[in-house]
């Protein structure tokens, strides 16, 4: 796809392929379109209604909103330095998005974030209230990241979870759902014998997360507005 974006009817093609090229079955779809959403962030790095344009040209719309996401998780990824300044344009540009293309934006943003303060979460907390209206997205995709990153030691992203106060932690908790169902859309079997390995509690308060994720992922994945009605079936306020 990168390629043909030297030619737009050539790109326009491929768009129109990728459902085609990466079937619904496909064990990494989802991070296909988040690293198609990651690619255009280095397009288009401070036009994101030309990313949503492109969006509009998926065949397969349910999943444009993790193309935002990758887009966000761009832009914060490499803009770190300025946003940990306190510099806000970053996030200003990104709420030129509308709806929930502007949310799951904020998440990828979330998602980049993790990787500068995984081992200072608290620092990634701060930041996130800093982002005032964002917060709640800001810390879903902190969430995220903290689980998928951390899959292999998830008391790490529990502990974090756990270090907020009920009105946030809800929010980190569902991005942590989000990600054992992603895990498990890649390797059932792997995440299973990690989830085994973890102490009772832990591990029946992961199961009871992924269950709960998987059972959403059922009910929504026919549906058009399929990663919306998603998020918000993983938020157990």
């Amino acid at each position: 796809l990168p390629n043909g974006y030297l030619g737009f009817h050539r790109a326009k093609g491929r768009l129109e392929r990728f459902d085609e090229v990466f079937p619904d079955d496909d064990p990494f779809l989802f991070l296909r379109y988040v690293g198609l959403g990651f690619w255009l962030g280095f397009e288009y790095p401070r036009a994101p209604e030309r990313v949503d344009l492109v969006t509009r040209a998926l065949p397969a719309p349910k999943y444009r909103h993790l193309v935002h996401d990758g887009y966000g998780f761009k832009v914060g990824f490499f803009g770190h330095a300025r946003l940990d300044r306190g510099d806000m344009s970053l996030p200003a540009n990104l709420r030129r998005l509308d709806g929930f293309a502007r949310q799951s934006a904020m998440s990828g943003l979330g998602r980049s974030i993790w990787f500068f303060v995984m081992d200072r979460p608290e620092a990634g907390f701060d930041l996130a209230r800093k982002l005032g209206p964002d917060r709640d997205a800001v810390l879903g995709g902190l969430g995220l990241a903290a689980g998928f990153t951390f899959v292999d030691d998830l008391p790490r992203a529990y502990a974090a979870a756990d270090a907020l106060p009920p009105g946030e932690r809800v929010h980190f908790e569902k991005g942590l759902r989000i990600s054992l169902f992603v895990r498990a859309s890649a390797d059932a079997v792997y995440l299973g014998s990690l989830l085994a390995r973890l102490p009772p509690d832990l591990r029946i308060r992961a199961g009871k997360d992924l269950e709960r994720a998987l059972k959403v992922g059922e009910e929504t994945r026919h549906k058009e507005g399929f990663i919306e009605e998603f998020h918000r079936g993983c938020y157990l306020a």
